[in-house]
């Protein structure tokens, strides 16, 4: 009996710190929703892949980079914080793309502009998103990831913040499944 009860405590308090967990992910997301104002200025985009990079460092370990086109004199107007943490969001998922697959995670970033607008690339050799979910992946709490920290906020965040600056958060996929 008291093996019972002790096993039913653990459940309680896991499913309170599940409960928990997800309402501070969700006030995360409502404090966001309504507090997304860009402050604007005149930003290098390679300057901001070059922070990204650097903040994302420790994650990239073992994974190629290919840059391509990486001039300066491509400039976009943006709040700094907003687009690194949104490139930062892209390099970890392409990350999570190619781990556990018996491939060498390869990345190429390419910077460059087309007619006014600059834009940033960013391809991983992973194994693609499947049609099912292609229409998904930028909707809140939409995850593929089966770790529990995972919360499908991070492509939305991402789509809000490129809108929040009038630009475009485009998707190409190939997928293999």
């Amino acid at each position: 009996e008291n093996a019972m009860v002790e096993s039913a405590r653990t459940q309680v308090q896991w499913a309170r710190d599940v409960c928990t967990e997800a309402l501070d992910q969700l006030n995360v997301l409502h404090i966001h929703s309504n507090r997304l104002q860009v402050k604007t200025e005149r930003l290098s985009m390679v300057e901001l892949w070059e922070e990204a990079k650097h903040r994302c460092a420790s994650r990239l370990t073992g994974a190629v980079i290919t840059e391509d086109c990486l001039f300066e004199g491509i400039y976009v107007w943006g709040d700094r914080e907003y687009l690194v943490a949104v490139l930062e969001n892209l390099l970890q998922n392409a990350v999570d793309a190619m781990t556990g697959w018996s491939i060498t995670p390869h990345m190429q970033v390419k910077i460059g502009r087309e007619y006014e607008w600059g834009y940033i690339r960013i391809t991983d050799n992973g194994p693609g998103i499947s049609r099912e979910n292609i229409r998904k992946i930028f909707r809140p709490f939409f995850t593929t990831k089966t770790t529990r920290n995972n919360w499908g906020l991070g492509l939305a965040y991402c789509h809000r913040v490129i809108k929040a600056h009038r630009g475009f958060l485009n998707l190409w996929t190939a997928p293999s499944n």
